[in-house]
């Protein structure tokens, strides 16, 4: 069964939020929110006395006490929320403990415009609730001074099958409460941006920290541009020449033993290979190759997407290429066993003789 997201628009996501003011703080119960760890996603902020930071969806301001803490009564905290209720309830816990540094906007933060250059942005358990999640991030990317932090702090399914049994549920849940998407990853989207980003798991792999630094001079390192983690890439499959795989069939080894990653092969794609000493060339499966040990004496050695399956001789001669044979791989005659030493030695006395 396949399941779908369908995006809200603005006004239905407003006045969700604005329904789910009062009892907001029930869900970090409701969804088993670790303790502690909106403070561990402001410390990875690593901010200092005097800084300013920007939390993106801000809601109640249940961060706002860490991030006081840290920046100080110099710092500068700025939040920005769609939901009118929400921000209500901010400024009530603002003024209730006369923090007069933290500045609050009502507006869709892909519009936000901060008044200064920002040292920390956060995004807390709201990444996921935005349908243009990809135009904050990079709105407020550019807001971001050099050298400055993101940090995204969000829940996520468990991988293997716990997860696989837990999107039903969780779909069903976020239409009807938080309008999260659980199929967004924000953690690509911040790796592809910072330089040192780093990943911590908690709660069996069901939330997450995400940190990352803006890169000083606006260019990645080198070294940071490297597969998302996260992602599964597929493996690159080492290529060599086709000297380097006749040499085991050159020097009489057993060429089954040759890697099968060399010549890749489709099933839906019939192919036929032609070894010479300088190339190979690829056409239909079912051709075969003579190879000569003295003039005028060959034998066929078939080839399949496993591998030769015979031994080749010592004088690897590939000089004439067969059409492909209308009979099948099992029909072809089996090669002779290679000559020993001793019938060598004799069949030389006898042309001596």
């Amino acid at each position: 069964m396949t399941y779908h997201w369908v995006d809200c628009d603005r006004d239905f996501i407003t006045q969700r939020y604005d329904r789910l003011a009062d009892v907001i703080a029930l869900f970090d119960w409701l969804f088993f929110l670790p303790s502690g760890l909106r403070k561990h996603a402001v410390d990875r902020l690593s901010l200092q006395r005097g800084d300013c930071v920007l939390e993106v969806g801000c809601g109640t301001g249940s961060n706002f006490p860490f991030l006081r803490e840290a920046i100080g009564a110099t710092g500068r905290i700025y939040g920005v929320d769609l939901s009118a209720g929400m921000l209500r309830k901010a400024r009530k816990l603002s003024d209730r403990h006369h923090w007069t540094n933290i500045h609050l906007t009502e507006d869709d933060a892909a519009n936000y415009v901060a008044p200064e250059p920002l040292d920390g942005v956060l995004f807390s358990l709201s990444y996921n609730t935005m349908p243009h999640h990809l135009t904050v991030l990079r709105r407020v990317w550019k807001q971001l001074r050099p050298g400055g932090r993101l940090v995204i702090m969000d829940s996520k399914l468990p991988p293997g099958l716990g997860g696989k049994l837990l999107l039903p549920f969780s779909l069903w849940m976020m239409r009807h409460t938080l309008l999260g998407n659980p199929y967004i990853r924000p953690w690509e989207h911040h790796a592809e941006l910072v330089d040192n980003f780093e990943m911590q798991e908690f709660l069996f792999a069901s939330y997450y920290v995400c940190r990352g630094v803006k890169p000083v001079n606006g260019v990645r390192a080198s070294s940071q541009r490297r597969p998302l983690e996260g992602r599964p890439g597929r493996p690159r499959l080492q290529r060599r020449s086709a000297r380097s795989w006749l040499r085991p069939c050159r020097e009489g080894l057993n060429c089954g033993d040759l890697p099968r990653s060399g010549i890749r092969s489709r099933r839906s794609r019939p192919r036929r290979i032609t070894l010479s000493r300088s190339r190979v060339d690829l056409a239909s499966r079912s051709s075969r190759v003579t190879t000569s040990t003295s003039p005028g004496s060959s034998r066929p050695i078939p080839f399949t997407s496993s591998g030769w399956s015979v031994l080749a001789p010592d004088i690897f001669s590939l000089d004439t290429l067969a059409q492909p044979a209308a009979m099948g791989s099992a029909s072809w005659p089996r090669p002779s066993p290679r000559p020993t030493r001793v019938a060598m030695r004799s069949s030389a006395a006898q042309a001596y003789a």
